[in-house]
């Protein structure tokens, strides 16, 4: 995986739980927990801005950039 979502470290570091999260931010629950456990394939912008709005927080506190090694690091992308 390229992107690892940091929720759940960013809740525990400020003592919320998903359920905090889930009343601070309106959002599904099933939609925090699944952050909070790496399961989210796919995010959309408004999420974010939802997130990072309602919990004071960057984009680069709830997402990290993982190089994944299985990809060769020389062989560009196709688009």
């Amino acid at each position: 995986m390229a992107t690892h979502f940091r929720l759940r470290e960013f809740l525990d570091s400020k003592d919320l739980s998903q359920s905090d999260a889930q009343r601070l931010t309106g959002l599904a629950y099933s939609t925090i927990n699944e952050m909070c456990n790496n399961r989210t394939r796919r995010i959309d912008f408004d999420t974010i801005d939802v997130l990072c709005s309602a919990l004071g927080c960057s984009v680069a506190e709830l997402i990290e950039y993982v190089p994944d090694p299985r990809r060769n690091p020389s062989s560009p992308r196709k688009r």
